[in-house]
């Protein structure tokens, strides 16, 4: 009988658990894919893709779970609870704009703190592509924490830079994504992705106009009929800004 592990399939990742503690398995995916292991949530990424699973399938029982197609939408509860388990500001600071701005993973990690301003409580970043600035519409307690993370931290190059000066990486994001979740006892399944796509849903939730939040989302292929759901608010409420 062949050994069971558990797959959740889960944005362009396949999370696997080794529920049977198997003392290969990392030396067969290694085989198989490029294999990531989160020490936090103890489970191995790879690549989610057909071949893969294919793969596993034939050397494993395969338990899969699947996830939806979007990334797993957090709460303004869970959103609100993550921000506040975290006590590094610059860390924070980094969970805020990866939630709130717009920007895509890279698109952060690509800032230069020359290209970073903030005028009359707006943000503006400049696209070096075309040479204009984007405006990032973000609340007074969110700025606060980028006016706090700047004066401590004093970045000199790139906006979020490691201690040695080079530029943040999407595996330091994603362990401290991931130490944040843990830390906050939230959804292991939800990603990094989960905070923007979460961000969007919230804006809907709460009045925003459809056509502003595709303004927003920056014309990407995000699909807006899998924000809504049949218990979504029509009311106004206050939202997570006081996080």
């Amino acid at each position: 009988m062949k050994p069971t592990i558990l797959i959740t399939k889960a944005d362009n990742l396949l999370y696997i658990q080794n529920v049977e503690l198997l003392p290969d398995l990392e030396k067969i995916l290694i085989s198989i894919a490029a294999p990531k292991w989160d020490i936090n949530m103890k489970t191995w990424t790879i690549e989610n893709h057909p071949k893969h699973i294919e793969k596993l399938s034939q050397l494993f029982n395969t338990q899969i779970i699947e996830a939806k197609n979007t990334p797993l939408i957090l709460s303004e509860h869970d959103i609100s609870h993550l921000l506040k388990s975290i006590d590094n500001v610059k860390h924070k600071t980094l969970m805020i704009m990866l939630y709130s701005s717009g920007l895509s993973i890279n698109e952060i990690l690509e800032i230069k703190k020359e290209n970073f301003q903030i005028h009359h409580n707006k943000v503006f970043i400049l696209n070096t592509n075309d040479n204009t600035y984007k405006k990032i519409l973000l609340p007074e307690s969110y700025l606060n924490y980028l006016q706090k993370y700047l004066a401590k931290y004093q970045p000199k190059k790139w906006f979020f830079e490691r201690r040695i000066g080079t530029k943040y990486t999407i595996i330091n994001i994603e362990y401290i994504y991931r130490k944040s979740m843990q830390n906050a006892k939230l959804n292991s399944i939800a990603t990094l992705y989960s905070l923007r796509f979460s961000f969007y849903n919230h804006l809907l939730k709460n009045g925003a106009d459809i056509h502003y939040v595709k303004n927003v989302i920056n014309n990407q292929s995000i699909p807006i009929s899998s924000f809504y759901s049949t218990n979504m608010s029509t009311e106004k409420r206050e939202f997570i800004y006081s996080a």
